[in-house]
């Protein structure tokens, strides 16, 4: 007799979210297509195709000082790091949890006194949490939208299966234009290009809003590398215009945390570091947030966490290594949580799963630190009812001073995430290089483009030293 398990669940992989099978059979972890899921049709990306293999690299032991500790002594040495840090202390989770997870997290941070983040402040700060509510409230919104703008943004590579739809309704008439460095593979989805330099996207968005449709649908990243001068400028076109935005992010449940008010500081991941740095940050919460092998500059972000008086990490996906004065908690893998979810479209989804995940370990770390956390049903009920409240608040727009531009002037180098780089998994790294570097690897790459692009912007697919599969381009 085969023992065999289907799990209904969705990808992690972005803020999509698209419905999955995951299916456990005789030890082995299998992926099945979720035919009746209208997110996605029943399609993957290729990411979510291996899903079975992110969720094959499991962080299944608690760590303290790099050995492996019991469970019940990992949490009794996080909580009297976290009592006795003698500063600021902040949460942080990027989102690949579930609503009552990151509930519980705010929950825990509230009694705990740490601020609470989702590597989102910057653009929180540039526009406010209003331009967030409701924004599009379901995927079939790009099927009506006369004119669709992609500003900055690369679906093929960061969110194929958002690419898989706009080839759709563009076939059904719908306009299709593009701004930002790149244009030629956007070509097939696209009816203009107008390709810019990334530090006058912003001047390109406003020549361009003058002679477009005043009730377009603006597609613009909104993720930890994200232009938050981008997100403010596409604020205000739909401000003065009846337009609407699709903001796209890199994790799984961001919405769930904005409606949660998870969002606290004003800066990035960037601004973080440099609180650490300064010693105005002491103690960190990591959750699902897998920074050290995944971050552009790991290697500035591991040393800065070298100097916290507490590093708690909550992680189901293990990492090569941690630094020396973290402590980690192992969390069950994405698809067997039980919980909700919230994706990019602010519709409610379910995972079927058993584990409370990191619900559970809050409460014990909690209880560890002298306050409670109520049972999950609780949780699951109170952060449910706040996500449906905040659903209902219709988005607003409302005309904001622009942030200074990311972008630099002259030659540049622009980083170009997806799901595999930012968890830290081996498969090529989509950069965009400067002039200086051009030469050097055109002669080392076989994946080197640099025509029909922006002016003084090269597009390349580089080999990173950490990853050793060959290169291949991310469909």
């Amino acid at each position: 007799m085969i023992s065999l398990k289907v799990t209904n669940s969705h990808c992690p992989g972005c803020s999509l979210l698209c419905g999955v099978q995951m299916i456990e059979r005789e030890g082995l972890l299998d992926v099945e297509f979720m035919k009746d899921c209208d997110i996605n049709s029943g399609k993957l990306c290729r990411f979510g195709i291996e899903l079975a293999r992110y969720y094959g690299e499991l962080q299944t032991s608690a760590l303290a000082g790099g050995r492996e500790v019991s469970y019940e002594e990992a949490v009794t040495l996080a909580a009297k790091a976290l009592s006795s840090s003698r500063g600021a202390g902040v949460a942080l989770c990027t989102g690949d949890a579930t609503t009552e997870e990151l509930y519980a997290l705010s929950l825990f941070a509230d009694a705990a006194g740490l601020a609470t983040t989702l590597g989102l402040g910057h653009h929180m700060h540039a526009v406010g949490l209003e331009a967030f509510h409701k924004t599009v409230t379901h995927p079939d919104v790009l099927d009506h939208a006369q004119m669709i703008v992609l500003v900055d943004i690369d679906p093929a590579y960061q969110y194929p299966l958002l690419a898989r739809r706009l080839m759709l309704v563009r076939e059904q008439g719908t306009t299709i234009v593009s701004i930002g460095p790149e244009k030629e593979h956007l070509s097939f989805y696209t009816d203009a290009r107008y390709p810019c330099h990334p530090s006058r996207t912003v001047d390109a968005l406003r020549a361009f809003v003058e002679h477009a449709m005043p009730h377009a649908l603006y597609v613009v990243p909104c993720g930890m590398y994200g232009d938050a001068a981008l997100t403010a400028q596409v604020n205000n076109i739909c401000a003065a215009t009846s337009s609407r935005a699709l903001f796209v992010t890199d994790f799984a449940n961001v919405r769930g945390g904005l409606a949660l008010g998870m969002e606290s500081l004003s800066h990035g991941i960037d601004g973080l570091v440099a609180s650490i740095e300064a010693g105005d940050v002491t103690s960190l919460v990591l959750v699902e947030s897998p920074l050290f092998s995944s971050y552009l500059d790991d290697a500035r972000f591991w040393a800065a966490c070298e100097t916290l008086d507490a590093l708690v990490v909550l992680q189901s996906h293990r990492c090569e290594a941690y630094p020396p004065n973290a402590i980690v908690l192992p969390l069950p893998p994405f698809y067997q949580r039980k919980g909700t979810l919230r994706n990019v479209c602010n519709r409610r989804l379910v995972l079927s799963g058993e584990a409370e995940g990191a619900v559970a370990v809050l409460r014990d770390l909690g209880a560890a630190m002298g306050h409670g956390l109520s049972p999950f049903d609780a949780v699951a009920k109170e952060a449910r009812s706040l996500c449906d409240a905040w659903y209902e608040t219709v988005a607003t727009f409302t005309p904001v001073e622009l942030p200074p531009q990311a972008g630099v002037e002259g030659p540049c180098h622009r980083y170009v995430p997806n799901p595999y780089l930012v968890r830290g998994m081996p498969n090529p790294r989509s950069k965009r290089v400067g002039l200086d570097l051009y030469a050097v690897a055109k002669g080392k790459e076989r994946y080197v483009i640099r025509e029909d692009v922006a002016e003084d912007v090269v597009f390349a697919y580089e080999k990173d030293p950490r990853y050793t599969l060959p290169l291949q381009p991310y469909e």
